[in-house]
């Protein structure tokens, strides 16, 4: 040991000779800031050697190796700085970061040394390009992760089991383990736009045992090996539910052994062929129990490095599924509610390899609504949904994402709803199916509450749409969000039989809300007389002989949502002495507000103006132009001096006659 330190002295008393020469001590003073960066990094590196404070644990030949690259790469940059064109030493520079990446490092050790060589290989590159020299074979480390602060800045997402964080014999680690899962550990992007040559390398070790117990499926360590652990890369992938990109399973180079616990380094899997892109990497842990039974499955990640020939640039955090709700099997705590019996419904399917919540238009005019669970998000710190669905000839206008803080079970036109924007990262063509991902859509004003997302799907009559919805992801940070089946009270309205009635008002009740309007003169008014229990509205020459006209305004009725065409009213009329009383009252339907599209109705039976007998005059056709309009019923009265006639109208209905 005792030669050893010597040499080690020795080495470290060259290193210093050298940089503190006259000739040399001019150009650390007088370096460009790149450079002089370096250097410092360099000296800081040589006096943490001298001090034991790294390589101390390192064998004897790595650590001569990495004293030797730092020498020299200190060497090349004080060169480089009086002569950037010179070739010889940006070689020296690359050699300098081969000679280091050749030697095995102590993992405390690592961080440090890297930084620096990393710093060196791109100066290296830098003025490699300028001076036309091909060094593309050379890369150097651009990203490493090692789970020591938990899965970010990774991402997962899984139906069942996820990964987790831990620490094994003071190492960090993602794990996943069991059956009954597809589990999915994702990178950030990483764009290699610039990049030539890229590589990665991972730590890893999983594990496949026979659980004796499993009868179903045969034990196969191959088979499980091969279809169970995936290291995949995508293209395309935008978030959310990985499902909806496209993956390509890559070689994950030297494998465990599965048999025991010793993890193993995967060695260099180049990506090369994904050079000028951008790329996500996942491994993907996909154990169906259908096919690997109940057996003894375990996956941990200790390490994961990129290297690449050019910077990568920034990355940025992925975030994590708190909660994935997916179709399975059946709607389950999705609930279909309608606007119309005769409407679509959504039901449950599959195809395709996916289940799914469906709906297809059914040659009805309705709205029908997919709505979720209650999800809470009190113990959530920040989140965003993502949405999988496929979709056919529709246009994204009539299919709404919805979604609302107050929406407890009923009529969900009675409850506030947000719209999001539901614009589909891909283009909804026609006559095809479109496998899409909306989202994803910033939760933030819902931190804290609990919120019901619904799907609301409005066709036509000559509509040839369908719509799936396979999932929704919630994305973000913080604890998981519960959710909860809603109970509904709100019932799709019956089909509407030929005769029957749609709406029915009894004016009296509702007069307060009603409107009178002088059309000439000074009329009597309209007023709600009271016998008894009942009460009905009247007007009265009695009470005011002046001339005039005057109307009542009944309320506005949807025709839109309301499967009326026919109007009737219960009414009477007395004291007309021989007037004819179809000059004295007229009842009319109108579009609401609009008196120029003022109808007057045409009524078979109506009273004759002698007694306070209720007859029920209609059910007289609304006009066809005013179909799915608001409409108004007004009812008008002629006032002038001898006229005592009195008029007492009760109740409006609506009804459907076709």
């Amino acid at each position: 040991m005792r030669p050893l330190l010597l040499v080690f002295v020795l080495s470290l008393s060259s290193l210093s000779f050298v940089s503190c020469s006259k000739e040399e001590s001019v150009e650390v003073t007088n370096l460009a800031p790149e450079f002089s960066e370096l250097q410092s990094m360099a000296f800081n590196l040589e006096e943490d050697v001298a001090k034991g404070r790294i390589l101390s644990n390192s064998t004897e030949a790595d650590r001569n190796i990495i004293i030797s690259a730092v020498k020299r790469s200190k060497t090349a940059v004080l060169a480089l700085n009086k002569d950037s064109t010179n070739i010889s030493y940006i070689k020296v520079l690359v050699e300098s970061v081969r000679e280091y990446q050749s030697a095995s490092k102590i993992t405390r050790d690592e961080a440090k040394l890297d930084r620096y060589f990393k710093r060196v290989a791109e100066l290296a590159s830098k003025y490699a390009q300028i001076a036309g020299l091909d060094i593309a074979s050379l890369k150097w480390k651009q990203f490493e992760y090692s789970f020591s602060d938990g899965i970010a800045p990774f991402g997962s997402y899984a139906d069942a089991a996820n990964w987790t964080t831990d620490w094994q014999q003071d190492m960090p680690l993602a794990l996943i383990k069991g059956t009954g899962t597809d589990a999915w550990l994702i990178s950030p992007e990483f764009d290699l736009t610039d990049v030539d040559s890229i590589s990665l390398e991972i730590n890893h070790m999983f594990g496949v045992d026979s659980n004796a117990r499993e009868t179903g499926v045969e034990f196969n360590r191959a088979k499980f090996i091969r279809d169970v652990y995936n290291l995949v890369v995508s293209t395309d992938y935008q978030g959310g539910d990985p499902s909806s990109a496209k993956w390509t399973k890559i070689s994950m180079g030297k494998l465990p052994t599965s048999v025991d616990f010793h993890k193993v380094k995967s060695g260099e899997i180049s990506l090369d062929r994904f050079a000028g892109e951008k790329i996500t990497i996942a491994f993907h842990y996909a154990a169906d129990s259908k096919k690997v039974g109940r057996h003894y499955l375990n996956w941990n990640i200790y390490d994961f490095k990129l290297s690449a020939n050019k910077s990568i640039g920034p990355v940025e955090s992925r975030p994590s599924s708190i909660l994935t709700d997916k179709v399975q099997g059946s709607l389950g705590n999705f609930q279909s509610v309608s606007s119309s019996a005769e409407g679509a419904q959504w039901t449950y399917g599959s195809g395709g390899g996916n289940e799914f919540a469906v709906i297809n238009s059914n040659g009805t005019d309705s709205t029908t609504w997919l709505i979720s669970s209650k999800y809470d998000l009190s113990k959530v710190e920040s989140a965003s949904l993502v949405i999988r669905e496929i979709a056919k000839n529709i246009d994204l206008r009539n299919a709404k994402i919805l979604i609302s803080s107050d929406y407890s079970g009923g009529n969900p036109t009675e409850a506030s709803w947000e719209s999001i924007n539901h614009k589909s990262a891909k283009d909804v063509l026609d006559d095809s199916w479109n496998d899409l991902t909306a989202g994803p859509f910033d939760l933030k004003d819902y931190i804290g509450k609990e919120i019901v997302v619904a799907f609301e799907f409005t066709q036509k009559a000559n509509d040839r749409s369908t719509w799936e919805i396979i999932s929704l992801d919630f994305i973000g940070k913080g604890e998981a969000i519960s959710r909860t089946k809603l109970s509904l009270s709100y019932e799709t309205p019956k089909p509407i039989e030929v005769g029957e009635t749609v709406k029915e008002v009894n004016l009296a009740e509702v007069f307060a809300d009603l409107s009178q309007v002088t059309v000439s003169g000074t009329p009597a008014d309209f007023f709600v007389n009271k016998r008894g229990d009942s009460q009905n509205i009247r007007i009265s020459g009695y009470k005011n002989k002046n001339d005039g006209v005057i109307r009542l305004i009944s309320p506005k009725f949807d025709l839109s949502s309301v499967d009326a065409d026919s109007i009737l009213v219960e009414h009477s009329l007395n004291f007309a002495k021989g007037i004819d009383p179809k000059e004295l009252v007229k009842i009319y339907v109108r579009e609401a507000g609009k008196d120029e599209t003022l109808t007057q109705l045409s009524f078979d039976d109506f009273p004759l103006g002698n007694s306070f007998n209720v007859v029920k005059s209609g059910p007289a056709a609304i006009p066809a132009e005013l179909g799915g309009r608001q409409i108004e019923v007004v009812f008008e009265y002629k006032s002038f001096d001898p006229n005592f006639t009195t008029w007492d109208i009760y109740n409006l209905q609506l009804k459907k006659m076709k």
